[in-house]
């Protein structure tokens, strides 16, 4: 006891160090991302994929989208992870979901197509309808909740753009990135549509080319330098990206052709 006291002012550091420095590894070790294990994943089979194909599709992490977000080889596999942990949760609810909906919109067909034919179907179209605007907003609703939690594998930075893009879904990609105006949206669709007629007739090499060349000079004008420059960077993460997540696909969501 009469060394302890005799030491207790060092003691005293010395535990107070210790403490010091168990706090800044929790600190460490509370900001640190935890490391990925290495996991391998059973192939799906043609429904599982297709269907995660879709949700992928409607969450803003389809092939294209989760290149447009240049991940690294890690993130990429997170978010594939966390889109498999998703559905392989919710799939039994989701395919409700998704087959409710599709009966629901095959019942408003037939009544528009009764009522083309003459009968006198409007009341049980207008109720149909009705009730599929309602499945309609739960289902969006339930991929909201999709979305949510797989999006917290994306910075905020990211998340902006992949917002960005799912707002604007109706613009082909890489364009759908672009922080396009109502205006610009508009002449966006005609100059695409333009080009598309053109290429269709075009005869040879050289009217293609021209055909080109005009397409491109009505997206300059259309976009101007801002989302001119935005495209150049968008189209060099889709180059560079789009190999690390077909990677990813691969690793995380393989089909059983690739596991044969």
């Amino acid at each position: 006891m009469a060394v302890i006291r005799r030491n207790a002012k060092w003691l005293s550091a010395a535990a107070l160090l210790l403490l010091m420095g168990l706090g800044a590894w929790g600190l460490l070790s509370w900001h640190a991302p935890s490391a990925r294990a290495d996991e391998t994943y059973t192939a799906l089979d043609p429904v599982d994929a297709a269907q995660i194909g879709s949700l992928r599709a409607e969450i803003g992490v389809a092939d294209d989208g989760l290149a447009t977000l240049n991940p690294d080889a890690e993130q990429a596999e997170t978010v594939l992870a966390a889109v498999r942990s998703w559905y392989e949760t919710n799939s039994a609810t989701l395919q409700q979901k998704r087959s409710a909906l599709a009966d629901q919109r095959a019942l408003v067909r037939h009544y528009r197509s009764a009522i083309n034919l003459g009968q006198d179907a409007a009341d049980n179209l207008a109720t149909a309808e009705s009730r599929l605007a309602q499945l309609e907003s739960d289902y969006d609703s339930y991929v909201a909740g999709a979305r949510t939690t797989i999006w917290q594998q994306l910075s905020g930075d990211q998340q902006t753009l992949a917002n960005r893009m799912r707002l604007q879904a109706a613009v082909p990609m890489p364009y759908r990135a672009l922080d396009l105006s109502a205006g610009q949206k508009s002449a966006l669709d005609k100059a695409q549509l333009t080009y598309r007629k053109r290429l269709a007739f075009a005869e040879d090499d050289q009217q293609r080319s021209q055909a080109r060349t005009a397409y491109e000079e009505q997206m300059s004008d259309t976009l101007g330098p801002d989302n001119l420059s935005a495209l150049t960077t968008l189209r060099g993460y889709l180059g560079s990206a789009s190999e690390i997540v077909a990677t990813a696909v691969r690793t995380v969501l393989p089909s059983e052709q690739d596991q044969g």
